[in-house]
């Protein structure tokens, strides 16, 4: 009987990595915080790990330890941005979104999918494009500043890049 159980539980765990779509789970950054509903307001993971190929339609996932005051996010307490100059006056478009069921701690952010033959008008530019995510923190007056629901703003600053896929080589979109 133990045997099968632990047979259930690989399975489960390796059918449920095949997706591949992170969105179940939070990797990369992980800074040991566990969910705290007090003190500092802090990113506890992202599913982008530094330099990774991101598709054009993956959604990036944000953790944190305290929930999100929805009306501080942002593009610009959130900013995410080629690093390319010739794509510097291609802003990066999509929604956020708060994940439900997550006692409001999870931010998801979905890119805007391209509709043209190139796929060059949504979100990110295909083609080895390096853009960078990045959490201020701070004490900016002009509210750009992402915050918890009790209104503490985020303690640590957050920095990551990650490149578009080249196709052939690489899928340009999640399936």
């Amino acid at each position: 009987m133990k045997r099968h159980a632990l047979l259930l539980l690989l399975a489960a765990g390796i059918l449920g990595g095949c997706k591949g779509s992170g969105s179940s789970s939070v990797g990369g950054l992980d800074n040991g915080n566990p969910y705290n509903p007090s003190g500092e307001f802090t990113v506890l993971g992202m599913n982008i790990l530094e330099g990774q190929v991101w598709e054009l339609n993956r959604p990036i996932r944000i953790e944190f330890n305290h929930p999100l005051d929805p009306s501080s996010i942002s593009f610009g307490s959130i900013q995410i941005r080629p690093l390319d100059p010739q794509y510097s006056g291609s802003p990066v478009t999509g929604t956020f979104e708060v994940a439900t069921g997550q006692d409001g701690r999870i931010l998801i952010f979905r890119p805007t999918c391209p509709t043209n033959a190139t796929n060059s008008d949504g979100a990110f530019q295909p083609g080895g494009v390096e853009y960078e995510i990045t959490m201020p923190t701070g004490k900016a007056t002009n509210g750009t500043l992402l915050r918890d629901s009790k209104n503490r703003p985020l303690s640590k600053a957050l920095r990551r890049t990650f490149i578009t896929p080249r196709p052939p080589a690489e899928p340009l979109f999640l399936d």
